[in-house]
């Protein structure tokens, strides 16, 4: 499943890379991203914070006994959008885990949080692609081994300090096994 996240919860979508999830960036509001042929198209589900489309939502839902009514309210709403109601990040990580579970263990870390392609690797500083090796600093050069590269914008990443900090926030702040 792909998701799309609108311009109301950009970090809740770097994180979602960080676990794994197929999720871009919309870039706009969730109002534009459901009306959009191309998410309908690919399937995507929209998530953001907008609550005008969760009311025009139920309101849809309330009016399925004329077809007439329906489809005016729900014109807006083509693509299916998911509605995250916590302001609060790790309450919005901690929702789109339960309800869309992955084997964290397994997808962490397998995704770039620019482009969201997946990640090659592991690999030796060798065989990085392009200019990789010269995005590794000489200080990580000494004490990594193994880089993971992304094929679409080319940015390197290794496990350091900020990997274990992401699992201590999955772990203690959101609950999460990783």
């Amino acid at each position: 499943m792909r998701f799309i996240t609108d311009n109301t919860v950009g970090s809740l979508r770097r994180w979602m890379s960080l676990m794994g999830y197929d999720v871009v960036y919309g870039g706009c509001s969730a109002r534009e991203l459901v009306r959009d042929a191309r998410v309908v198209a690919e399937g995507g589900l929209v998530i953001g914070r907008c609550p005008g489309l969760v009311a025009r939502a139920k309101m849809a839902e309330k009016a399925n006994h004329s077809t007439e009514q329906r489809s005016a309210i729900g014109k807006e709403a083509q693509a299916p959008f998911f509605h995250i109601a916590s302001p609060v990040l790790t309450e919005q990580i901690a929702e789109v885990a339960r309800l869309f579970p992955l084997d964290f263990r397994k997808t962490l870390f397998t995704r770039c949080t620019h482009c969201n392609l997946p990640l090659a690797g592991p690999m030796r500083l060798e065989g990085l692609a392009g200019d990789g090796p010269d995005q590794v600093p000489e200080r990580v050069r000494e004490w990594r081994e193994t880089f993971f590269q992304c094929g679409g914008c080319g940015r390197v990443y290794w496990e350091g300090t900020h990997t274990e900090r992401v699992r201590k926030v999955l772990r203690e702040d959101v609950g999460l096994d990783v």
